[in-house]
């Protein structure tokens, strides 16, 4: 997606590009304008996890949990690192 400035994204690009930069669901409703009692059904219309969420994620769960990829140490679960 390439956009000159001035120009208005259509909402189910702009509710995808707000996935995409992880911004909270709360601020994509308000954002969005969307009502509070249809936001969730709003969300599931316009935003959809494509494959690069998806590994995003799983990265940052990986990380979290093994340390960061090419990290010799033993990962969250190393002490010294924790400061316990």
């Amino acid at each position: 997606m390439r956009y000159t400035d001035g120009r208005v994204l259509p909402g189910c690009e702009a509710a995808q590009v707000l996935l995409l930069l992880g911004v909270p669901d709360v601020l994509v409703d308000a954002i969005m304008s969307w009502e509070p009692g249809s936001s969730a059904r709003m969300r599931a219309r316009y935003m959809h996890v494509n494959n690069s969420l998806l590994l995003k994620v799983a990265k940052q769960v990986g990380d979290i949990l093994w340390g960061p990829e090419g990290d010799s140490g033993e990962g969250a679960a190393d002490p010294e690192r924790d400061g316990n």
